[in-house]
């Protein structure tokens, strides 16, 4: 319905569906929820479309420009009082400020008729914007309506909860409508004979299993991708397998496969460079470790009770697991 419509309006990126010059229907592109799996692409898109991010402050000169809004185009008014523009103060030696910032950065697409900025309260050269607000508390979220200040959010206790609310109040139907103007002219500017030919390219748009979070999977050849529940996860876990004095592998018994990915998931093989699953010594040497598409190979296990040594490896779904970047395959 209209409200619904509108309300979505304020708080996602806006794609219409249009046809011969007219819009037929109002398409909301999903950006990520804070601290949700929802994955960018690599270009920090969803399905194409561009979201907001958060600017620092270099100096005074910049912060004046953020007050004043952006220009722009011909035939286009700002809102009534100025643009929103939300300022985080913050500094780099204080933890509630490291733990809550990147969060409040995440907000930034979900909102984009409002232009996110921080600002380092004690660097030199904007620390006097710090004191000409009287900011004395780390962090110190402030909104302004132009140059004017809406209100303020100080300490980190429900931060975000707080800057939704406060968001959701002020941003006015007057700021969605030149958000969708100033979108429909970039569109317009970059139209015409460069379109088309994108258009006869036949460009796909494919997922990259890479920058998906855990809780997605990559299927169809990147074409598709499914979100699971944190649950299932544990169902879903690799297939572990291991190839001692024969060219066949053979697969661990569950309970040895359960012990190996925990161990795995852990991080402790790329922390150590060895984990010890029941008999099992496992270890690898970096020249020999690759990770490829859904594979893990190049893994060593030695048997502590029987004389066995051999190879291991991991099949299935991919896990990211802290420290394993360095040894993913490039091709």
């Amino acid at each position: 319905d209209r409200e619904t419509a509108a309300e979505a309006a304020k708080t996602s990126a806006l794609v219409s569906v249009v046809v011969d010059g007219k819009r037929l229907a109002p398409c909301f592109a999903p950006p990520r929820m804070a601290g949700s799996y929802w994955p960018y692409f690599v270009d920090n898109t969803v399905l194409g479309e561009t979201y907001t991010k958060t600017v620092e402050v270099e100096n005074e000169q910049d912060w004046q420009a953020m007050l004043e809004g952006p220009v722009l185009p011909p035939d286009i008014s700002s809102p009534p009082g100025g643009f929103l523009l939300l300022a985080s103060f913050q500094v780099l030696w204080s933890k509630d400020c490291q733990t809550i910032m990147p969060t409040i950065e995440e907000l930034a697409p979900n909102y984009p008729t409002v232009r996110f900025v921080t600002i380092r309260a004690d660097r030199v050269g904007v620390d006097a914007i710090s004191r000409k607000y009287k900011v004395e508390e780390f962090p110190t979220i402030v909104l302004f309506r132009g140059d004017q200040e809406l209100t303020r959010v100080v300490g980190p206790e429900r931060t975000v909860h707080h800057l939704t609310d406060a968001l959701k109040a002020n941003i006015t139907d007057a700021d969605v409508e030149v958000r969708e103007a100033v979108r429909a002219y970039e569109i317009e500017q970059n139209g015409g004979e460069e379109e088309e030919e994108e258009a006869e390219e036949d460009l796909i748009w494919t997922w990259d299993p890479d920058y998906a979070s855990d809780n997605c999977k990559v299927m169809g050849y990147g074409m598709i991708v499914a979100m699971q529940p944190e649950d299932d996860i544990e169902d879903n876990q690799g297939k572990w397998q291991k190839k001692a004095n024969s060219d066949e592998w053979e697969t661990l018994p569950p309970h040895e496969q359960t012990q190996c990915e925990q161990q795995f998931r852990s991080g402790t093989l790329w922390a150590q460079s060895q984990m010890s699953v029941g008999v099992y010594n496992i270890y690898f040497d970096s020249s020999e470790i690759k990770i490829k598409g859904h594979m893990i190979e190049g893994i060593r296990f030695s048997n502590r009770e029987v004389y066995e040594n051999g190879y291991i490896r991991r099949m299935g779904n991919r896990v990211k697991v802290k420290g394993e970047e360095k040894y993913i395959s490039d091709q």
